[in-house]
């Protein structure tokens, strides 16, 4: 066939539509690395791009803290227990007091191990606190028990008491974390119960 006059061979377009797209695609990428670069230094948008970190970064920490409180509340209800039978007179088990306090060192060395952010950081340290609260208020309950000391048994009870204010200033850190970026949670009254993921 006739070649017609101003066109060009089949495979010439084919190369120039090919560096065409090769170019456009740099271009393109290039367009949208500088839009990365500014937009990281934009408030707004670094605000936007770091939100996201920061959620994984706690739903992370409230995955692994979750399994300890789970094992915490129960015992220190224990102990909040144990103190009101042993001021009625009635002696506690010590066999099981002995254990609750195994699982504390073991909560404790736990919650030593887990990373927290900066975001999770008053509350970490406060669930810490919780645990050194509630260790201490055992260890009196059982040198009460064990030298039948009055005094002990008030030691215990100041030492339950920091503990459920410790508790209480823990609560009102997590709301507020949870508030600010807006995760999901259920107030207790004892306790928050929240989503993980």
């Amino acid at each position: 066939m006739a070649e017609l006059k101003g066109e060009k061979p089949l495979g010439k377009k084919t190369k120039i539509f090919r560096t065409n797209i090769f170019l456009y695609g740099i271009l393109l990428g290039l367009m949208m690395m500088l839009g990365i670069f500014l937009g990281s230094r934009n408030p707004l948008i670094n605000h936007y791009m770091t939100l996201n970190t920061k959620k994984q970064e706690i739903f992370k920490y409230l995955e692994q803290i979750q399994s300890l409180e789970e094992k915490m509340y129960p015992i220190s209800k224990e102990s909040i227990n144990w103190i009101h039978r042993y001021s009625k007179g009635k002696d506690g088990d010590l066999d099981s007091l002995d254990q609750n306090m195994m699982v504390i060192d073991e909560l404790m060395m736990m919650s030593i191990n887990i990373p927290a952010s900066s975001q999770v950081m008053e509350s970490h340290i406060l669930f810490m606190e919780e645990l050194k609260m509630i260790k201490s208020a055992m260890i009196e309950m059982e040198f009460a028990q064990n030298h039948d000391d009055a005094r002990s048994i008030e030691k215990a009870q100041v030492y339950l008491k920091e503990f459920q204010t410790t508790a209480n200033e823990r609560r009102i850190a997590l709301k507020t974390m949870m508030e600010q970026y807006k995760i999901p949670y259920i107030d207790l009254g004892d306790r928050i119960k929240y989503r993980t993921k």
